[in-house]
């Protein structure tokens, strides 16, 4: 129960305060330059929607990646928990390949990741500063 109680008392907390920045800081732009706020308002909808949706798509790569990062984790302690046995049936090159394959398969997921950011953040910043220089 003080688990469903603290993830939701977040979540809460942090909705109203995007929802009073948002507000606040579209009541400020109009009071200084109502024009140029009323231009750049259909940005706000467009901004929402791609910020969702990456982060929708981050939080899956990001899912993945530390599973996959588990994955190899895994792998390194048993070897360090086991080095003798390890070494005494020479066993040092199979775990570094085992370690190397699992690092390898999280690297994908992990450049996805930050992909995903870096294309829907510039994309939300072209869309911005063409708002803002038709305004101009």
């Amino acid at each position: 129960m003080f688990l469903v109680e603290d993830a939701l008392g977040s979540k809460v907390g942090l909705i109203l305060r995007c929802w009073a920045l948002f507000i606040s800081s579209l009541l400020a732009a109009f009071l200084i330059d109502w024009r140029m706020a009323l231009l750049l308002s259909p940005v706000a909808p467009f901004a929402t929607l791609s910020m969702s949706y990456m982060g929708k798509l981050v939080s899956r790569a990001a899912a993945e990646n530390s599973r996959l990062t588990e994955r190899s984790g895994a792998i390194l302690q048993e070897s360090v928990l086991n080095v003798r046995t390890v070494q005494s049936c020479n066993g040092q090159s199979t775990m570094v390949r085992r370690y190397g394959e699992a690092l390898q398969r999280g690297r994908w997921p992990a450049v996805m990741e930050h992909v995903w950011t870096g294309l829907f953040e510039g994309l939300f910043i072209f869309v911005l500063y063409v708002c803002s220089a038709a305004g101009v």
